[in-house]
């Protein structure tokens, strides 16, 4: 049995794939043509299937078939995945990722492909498979399983999406494709159409499946109809996009002028509906254009363009472009209408307004003209020629510009015109300009330049604009003179309210000041200014001074310490006499000006006096580096700021007047109290000191007590040795104490130093400025207040008032310190002897004894009784025994160190404690006193009373815990004394009364030449 038998069936099959094979490498060729790729795709898939299928009926054994219809889906499964991508591609649908597109294409074959092969193992894709004969044919019968009808399934969705896309978009488009539209709805509906027919059995039974033979047939009829006949390779998208979107008209027609296609441009152009002209013939749809049908049939169509206006208002082109196949066959035409309706608006735009410049230039007020590039008239309207005084527009033409300006700004004129050229922008320019019979003007001139092509070269003109503005100018200087005298007068009010506001605002004389001078400014220019007040003495002196720093530190020292007599001014003397301004225009020819070498930069000035209550109590004085630079009108203003400024000036001294006298009171009464709040000396006189200096400033002060003729200094400050000084005493006698002390009033020196009275008490060379003032209480002097400066006159009477008001209440604090001091002296004191009483002694003994046992020092003590005390009293009286007391208190003082303590014990006995001495020195000194008191004799009525005295010594033990324990051990000692006969020293010594040492007994002292024990 042969292997192969090649059936009728078999043969045709073989001759369909040859033929899908030629028309997929024809499809393949015109790729570059949309859905070209894919159509190849279809029919190589199409060749696959119909080989395949004419092998397996050629095939005698079965084994073999059955490869061949398996292999066969190859192309079975290919074809629908190719004419989705047709689909897809033609109509420009393809989506952006086509990569994931075609894996998922691919992935279906895959499956199906694997499903085939591996059947037999599942029997899902066919669940039998034989081999049965018909009409002597043998064919493989399938008995499809349920992956089949999946596949059947996926199958036909993917022709019906592809069927329904070429539908959906052939339905869109417009008439120019229907051409093309009944080839490709031919090609779609094939395949479906024998499908249609073998499901309802219209044609015999047949074992073949003639689904691949329709699909061939439209694979013929769309490579056919799409890349055949022209105008196809436009698709319908493409069309959209190129086409309907465009704002150019578009009328297709074909061969026979018959209207193809319009888009939407030419409708509108046209004002006509697609649907009533597309297929018409040109010349009965465009008929009411007659020119547009000669224009046509003429053979320079295709080579000149028609200018037409479609519809009022519409102006458009019209160009004609044949429209042949590659052979060169002509199947058509494209008429363009390009619209020109903005164009020629513009056109007429630009004609009316030509129109309407040019008579505006005819109208202008303004000369207008044309100027070239070397400044001469080319164009001049009706205005010009009045301007410039010709005959006539001919009269300007060709001459020069500059001719009619005058010879100071013609140079301006080139210059202006040079610049416009160079730059290009619009430059303006007043000038002084003439006419043709030399009259001047003044002119204002706008030139811009103008650059155009002209016989295929740039052109330039110049456009020049030019008004007279004589009246302008001279309403203008006008203006200028009303605004400035408008500005004068405006800052003049301005500067009078303001200097009527620092009357009110400010009550700060130095405020006041600064401000004068700042809003004079405003009103009455100067480079320096001053103001110019009294002082007390009556000299002049610069209070306030401002400008004169620019010309240099050493100006602004002269000028702050200028001081001169009025007198000396004439210039002022004359101003306080009139109470007028004055106006220096050039100093250097005044005779009267003041010459100062640091004021040389000075050349017109203007002064004017400030007057308050009718007198002149300062000036105004202006400088200006310029000569004759003040005017009337600034004497005038300065006047009048002057007479404000008084008000201010007198409101600002009375304020501070009375201001400083609150505060003076204020400052006395602090001081005062603060003097007179202590009792102690010492304390009011440091308060003294701390306190003058708030009432009355100084450099240095002296305080001095009256003592018996002569002044004693207790206190100062600010000398260079007050340690060496301090203590003194001078003569009281001196004349300016003196004069002091007898008016009761203070003396004022201006410059001590020149006053031959004043007399230098300790280093008071450095005292200029000087206050004398007499403390007094009670009507009496107690004392001397001086207060020194080192600035001559730095005193006035004033301070001098102020310094005394102070020097009374200290006055009453020394008194009272005095008076405090004797009191407390007079609780503590014996009144008899001058020594401490008995209460004194022991409040100060308890803490020399607490002091002595606590550190372990030194300490003894003695008491002295007097022998004689009664016979004196009975024979002599008890004044000689009063005297008695006394001589023997004073001895006791006499012999004593500063540190021991002396009272009058009670009656006729002492007790004196020694610090930081032992028991021998004790004895030494109680012996001392005892020898020296038994030399003295007392005597009364022709009597003499010798002085015997006895003295019991004893010195701090460790068994003496209190102080009463020690003087109980000097009591026995004296006891022992009176004992042994009386006029003895007795010691306590080893726990009982002893005689001195027998070498103290043998001492004879003087004591005049022997001083007190250290």
């Amino acid at each position: 049995m042969t292997s192969w038998y090649f059936s009728p069936p078999s043969v045709l099959l073989l001759l369909a794939a040859s033929v899908a094979l030629v028309l997929g490498g024809l499809a393949w060729q015109r790729r570059p043509g949309r859905g070209a790729a894919p159509l190849s795709f279809l029919f190589f898939g199409l060749a696959i299937w119909f080989g395949l299928y004419g092998l397996e009926l050629a095939s005698q054994q079965e084994a073999l078939a059955v490869v061949f219809y398996r292999l066969g889906y190859l192309g079975v499964i290919l074809v629908p995945a190719g004419w989705l991508l047709f689909a897809f591609t033609f109509t420009e649908r393809l989506p952006r990722r086509v990569g994931l597109l075609l894996a998922g294409l691919a992935l279906e074959p895959l499956l199906v492909q694997a499903a085939l092969w591996t059947n037999s193992s599942h029997r899902l894709f066919f669940t039998a498979l034989e081999r049965i004969s018909w009409g002597g044919l043998a064919v493989l019968h399938p008995t499809y399983g349920p992956l089949f009808w999946l596949h059947a399934v996926y199958s036909y969705a993917l022709l019906l999406a592809g069927t329904l896309l070429l539908l959906l978009t052939l339905w869109r488009h417009s008439a120019y494709y229907r051409a093309q539209t009944h080839l490709i709805l031919g090609a779609i509906a094939l395949p479906w159409l024998v499908n249609l027919v073998r499901l309802l059995g219209l044609l015999p039974s047949l074992p073949l499946d003639l689904t691949p033979l329709g699909l061939l047939l439209s694979g013929i009829i769309l490579l056919f109809g799409l890349y055949r006949i022209q105008p196809g390779a436009l698709t319908p998208l493409a069309r959209t996009k190129v086409v309907e979107v465009t704002d150019e008209g578009l009328l297709v027609l074909d061969a026979t002028g018959r209207i193809l296609d319009i888009n939407p441009a030419a409708c509108r152009m046209l004002q006509v509906q697609a649907e009533a002209v597309v297929g018409r013939p040109a010349q009965v749809a465009l008929a009411v254009w007659p020119q547009w049908v000669e224009w046509l049939q003429s053979p320079d169509a295709e080579l000149t363009g028609l200018e037409i206006q479609p519809s009022p208002g519409c102006w458009a082109e019209l160009h004609y472009t044949p429209i042949h196949t590659p052979e060169g066959q002509p199947v058509g035409a494209l008429l363009r209408l390009h619209d020109l309706t903005p164009r020629k608006r513009i056109e007429q735009a630009l004609r009316e307004s030509e129109a309407r410049y040019r008579r505006l230039i005819e109208a202008s007020p303004e000369a207008i003209f044309l100027l070239d590039a070397e400044g001469r008239f080319t164009l001049v309207n009706p205005q010009a020629v009045h301007l410039f005084k010709v005959e006539n527009e001919t009269a300007l033409l060709g001459r020069s510009w500059y001719e009619f300006a005058t010879s100071e700004d013609a140079p301006r004129l080139t210059a202006t015109l040079r610049a416009v050229i160079q730059e290009e922008g619009m430059l303006t320019l007043d000038y002084v300009g003439q006419t043709a019979a030399g009259e001047r003007f003044f002119a204002q001139a706008t030139l811009l330049a103008l650059r155009f092509p002209q016989d295929h070269e740039e052109h330039l003109e110049i456009m020049g604009l030019v008004r007279d503005i004589t009246a302008f100018k001279t309403a203008q200087e006008e203006l200028h003179y009303v605004a400035q005298e408008e500005r004068r007068q405006r800052e003049l009010a301005q500067a009078l309210r303001q200097a009527a506001l620092t009357v009110t605002a400010s009550l700060d004389f130095n405020q006041v000041l600064e401000q004068l001078l700042e809003q004079v400014a405003q009103v009455v220019p100067y480079d320096s200014g001053s103001v110019i007040l009294f002082r007390e003495d009556g000299r002049a002196y610069v209070a306030q001074m401002r400008g004169y720093e620019q010309f240099g530190p050493h100006v602004v020292e002269a000028v702050r310490n200028f001081v001169f007599n009025l007198e000396w001014g004439q210039n002022f003397v004359w101003m306080a006499a009139h109470k007028q301004p004055l106006i220096i225009a050039d100093v250097s020819q005044d005779p009267n000006w003041i010459v100062l070498d640091e004021t040389s930069y000075i050349r017109s000035w203007v002064g004017a006096p400030i007057v308050a209550h009718g007198e002149t109590i300062g000036f105004f004085s202006l400088e200006s580096t310029q000569p004759d630079f003040y005017r009337p009108e600034h004497a005038e203003m300065l006047m009048i700021f002057a007479s404000h400024a008084g008000i201010a000036l007198e409101n600002a001294r009375l304020f501070a007047e009375a201001q400083r006298r609150a505060v003076e009171a204020e400052t006395l009464r602090e001081a005062a109290a603060a003097v007179t709040s202590a009792l102690n000396l010492e304390q009011v006189l440091d308060l003294i000191i701390a306190n003058l200096r708030r009432v009355v400033p100084y450099d240095s002060c002296s305080v001095f007590l009256l003592e018996k003729g002569y002044v004693r200094l207790v206190r100062g400050a600010g000398f260079e040795y007050l340690e060496d000084i301090l203590g003194h005493r001078f003569p009281s006698g001196n004349p300016l104490v003196e004069e002091a002390f007898r008016t009761g009033r203070p003396v004022v020196l201006y410059d001590a130093q020149q006053d031959p009275r004043f007399q230098r008490w300790g280093g008071a060379e450095h005292i200029h400025g000087w206050i004398g003032l007499p403390l007094i209480a009670r009507g009496q002097p107690i004392g001397y207040l001086t207060i020194d400066s080192r600035t001559p006159g730095a005193y006035t009477e004033e301070h001098a008032r102020l310094a005394q008001a102070f020097a009374n209440q200290a006055a009453i604090a020394l008194e009272n310190a005095r008076l405090f001091e004797q009191v407390q002296q007079a609780a503590i004191t014996d009144a008899l002897t001058g020594l401490a009483n008995r209460r004194h002694f022991f409040d100060l003994a308890r803490r020399e004894f607490a002091r002595a046992r606590r550190y372990g020092s030194a300490l003894s003590l003695f008491i002295l009784d007097v022998d004689n005390l009664k016979i004196v009293n009975d024979q002599g009286g008890h004044l000689l025994g009063d005297r008695l007391l006394q001589t023997v208190g004073h001895a006791i003082q006499r012999q004593l160190r500063q540190p021991d303590i002396a009272a009058r014990y009670g009656g006729d006995e002492f007790i004196v404690l020694l610090p930081e001495t032992t028991l021998e020195k004790a004895a030494h000194v109680a012996e001392r006193i005892r020898r020296h008191l038994n030399r003295e004799v007392l005597k009364a009525d022709e009597k003499a009373f010798p002085i015997s005295i006895s003295v019991g010594v004893a010195e701090l033990e460790a068994t003496c815990l209190v102080l009463d324990d020690l003087i109980e051990r000097a009591d026995r000692a004296l006891y022992w004394a009176k004992a042994q006969g009386k006029g003895r020293v007795g010691l306590w010594h080893n726990g009982a009364p002893a005689p001195p040492p027998a070498a103290l007994k043998r001492q004879d002292v003087n004591p005049a030449e022997s001083p007190p024990p250290s």
